[in-house]
């Protein structure tokens, strides 16, 4: 199982709008690609973000459903903190997307009660608690074709837990300058990871979201980033007001903007292009 931590050090940057739609993209060309008496490979979800919204989304949207069946516990933070007697198999949850392909999402949900006290716990253990989430998710590892991790916007043992366990990372950023401040530090944070803890991490890339080339300011800060970075930076997202409808309807952009063709993952919509471009770009360099 390849798995890429999506991280930023800094909140508001599109960590878990990048992570939902680079997962379903993933989920869509695995169902392409697969045969028609195969089952696709699977795409996992783990939301390690206290505020939850990619449970929250992945589950339906801010009117969706919820799974009676879970107890208080049965999401990554019972996981993490050991207060759960399920193991990590039985806690996963199908969400509904994407659409338009026999591909599914499966997703580790979270809680927003328990995520606050799974931080206070794992750094209470100084050593076992930066490796949890790996041993979380070992028994999983030959279910799962690609595994995406939505992070806190904070450096913290979830954080650290999350390049601890990842095989690579994305760091999604906003073309202002606290953001572009933020990024040497998550860097040299991941660097640190890489020395101390996990010798295979790689930088897979960094994402600019929300982007908009009508100001000279983000075209400045773009170009200097593609000037210190090179092929590390990824293409742009633009700003787009249907990437935010899909998400309050509880969708992927590609299920709320679908083609017209069933073997073409990206619609007219400008917003699918860009993701689907994106995301064909990171399976390269992970499949690598």
């Amino acid at each position: 199982m390849k798995t890429l931590s999506v991280f930023n050090q800094k909140g508001g940057v599109g960590k878990t709008t990048a992570t939902i739609n680079i997962g379903a993209a993933f989920a869509l060309m695995l169902s392409r690609e697969a045969d028609p008496d195969k089952e696709p490979g699977r795409v996992l979800i783990i939301d390690l973000d206290q505020q939850t919204h990619a449970s929250v989304l992945l589950s339906g949207g801010f009117f969706g459903y919820h799974d009676a069946s879970l107890g208080p516990y049965d999401n990554i933070a019972g996981l993490l903190m050991q207060e759960t007697e399920r193991p990590t198999a039985e806690i996963v949850v199908t969400a509904n997307i994407p659409h338009g392909g026999r591909g599914r999402i499966d997703f580790i949900p979270s809680s927003k009660a328990k995520m606050a006290r799974a931080e206070n716990v794992l750094s209470a253990e100084p050593v076992d608690g930066l490796y949890r989430l790996r041993e979380v998710l070992e028994p999983v590892t030959s279910l799962y074709r690609y595994a995406f991790i939505d992070n806190p916007p904070s450096l913290g043992h979830l954080a650290c837990n999350s390049l601890i366990a990842a095989s690579h990372v994305l760091v999604p950023i906003q073309l202002a300058a606290p953001a572009l401040f933020s990024l040497s530090e998550t860097i040299r944070t991941i660097q640190s990871i890489q020395r101390k803890h996990n010798h295979e991490l790689q930088l897979l890339g960094i994402l600019a979201t929300m982007c908009d080339f009508r100001y000279q300011e983000h075209k400045e800060f773009y170009s200097a980033l593609s000037q210190q970075y090179g092929d590390l930076l990824l293409p742009p997202i633009t700003r787009l007001a249907e990437i935010e409808y899909a998400s309050s309807e509880g969708l992927d952009i590609f299920s709320f903007k679908p083609g017209r063709r069933a073997d073409v993952l990206a619609s007219a919509s400008r917003a699918t292009q860009e993701y689907a471009h994106v995301a064909e770009i990171i399976r390269q360099r992970m499949d690598r």
